[in-house]
């Protein structure tokens, strides 16, 4: 693998390209720079490739086949070492420990942290709390730069870990709509016609809330007969929870309209043809599943997880409290079948402000 020493060098690194929502955000954001200006490396730890095939640009890929962030640092190192970047950017936690520790020893380039989630969905109690909020807010102090996806976001980093302002952006997830729009269209899904289609997305765990639209469905079902639920995602951080939903399903009576899909690599093509989408979550950063279902014309019902405004309005979908079942299945049988929506999405130039910070070092 070749580097272009003229360019200006980044290098993204990740735990893995397998699924979620940083990942995808990184994947659009790689997309999103200047190939004359650029060379983009990117470090992979471990799992499959499912987003790869995302990229739609040439980059240097380093694969450090491990099992583990804490089995590869070393590998890291050699890369960082060889490639000698102008900026580091990174959404993993784990992963920004490291590099701000090596950073210590290199303070030529310019390190970037983007927040995966808001800091109050972090908190823990007790020794064990105040242990990583002093590693955190120490990790934070080393960055040259920390993107939050929310205003919400930035004011829980300024609050609880005191960084400075001018350090803390608030830039909002990327969003590739022409990607988005070319895929849509590469298959048609296996769906029930003729039925009220509902779509939902992520990994099976309890922070999605993936219960909490179960039981909505239950109510939907008794008012709205003919309607059909697909939930893309496959378990990943909570052993069980699969199984949890699968016999929550059961015991409901909802196994002929409620289908557990497993991981989608594309799921784009659902989103489409759905009547709604539903973002049932308790915990989110911000989720590029509902820009994405909007971008397609797809109205959503979400929860208040994060703050949707200006994103979802009385034109393109509803807002109702998370954890409350009842006002989710309100809100499903409150939208219009054949309702269509129109969103327009502006993206932050990510090429610009990688050369102005650049420029400033």
């Amino acid at each position: 693998m070749t580097q272009n020493l003229l360019k200006n060098r980044i290098i993204f690194v990740t735990p893995s390209l397998s699924g979620g929502g940083a990942e995808k955000n990184l994947v659009n954001i790689i997309n999103s720079l200047d190939d004359n200006s650029y060379s983009i490396s990117l470090v992979i730890f471990y799992g499959n490739d499912n987003y790869l095939s995302f990229i739609d640009r040439e980059l240097d890929v380093y694969k450090l086949n491990t099992s583990s962030v804490k089995n590869g640092v070393v590998k890291l190192k050699d890369v960082l070492d060889s490639i000698d970047p102008h900026i580091i950017f990174t959404s993993a936690e784990h992963i920004l420990f490291f590099l701000t520790f090596y950073k210590i020893f290199n303070r030529k380039f310019q390190l970037v942290y983007r927040l995966p989630t808001l800091p109050s969905n972090k908190l823990y109690k007790g020794l064990k709390g105040k242990f990583l909020s002093f590693f955190t807010k120490s990790a934070l102090r080393l960055c040259n730069y920390i993107i939050c996806q929310t205003g919400e976001m930035k004011n829980e980093v300024q609050k609880y870990y005191k960084i400075s302002p001018n350090k803390v952006l608030f830039i909002k997830n990327m969003v590739n709509v022409k990607q988005i729009l070319q895929r849509a269209s590469e298959y048609k899904p296996e769906i029930v016609k003729g039925t009220f289609t509902i779509v939902a997305s992520g990994s099976l765990y309890s922070a999605k809330g993936f219960d909490y639209l179960i039981k909505a469905i239950k109510i939907v079902v008794e008012h709205k007969a003919n309607v059909n639920v697909y939930i893309l995602g496959e378990e990943t951080v909570e052993k069980g929870y699969r199984g949890y939903l699968e016999a929550l399903i059961a015991e409901l009576g909802l196994c002929k309209c409620v289908k557990l899909m497993g991981f989608v690599k594309n799921p784009y093509p659902y989103y489409k043809v759905a009547d709604l989408f539903v973002l049932s979550s308790i915990k989110e950063g911000f989720p590029n599943v509902v820009l994405e279902a909007l971008v397609l014309g797809t109205p959503v019902v979400a929860t208040d997880c994060v703050n949707f405004n200006g994103v979802i309005d009385k034109s393109n979908g509803v807002i109702v409290k998370k954890g409350d079942f009842v006002a989710l299945s309100d809100a499903i049988l409150s939208i219009k079948e054949g309702l269509m929506v129109d969103f327009k999405v502006s993206n932050f130039d990510y090429s610009n402000w990688f050369n102005n910070i650049i420029n400033l070092k």
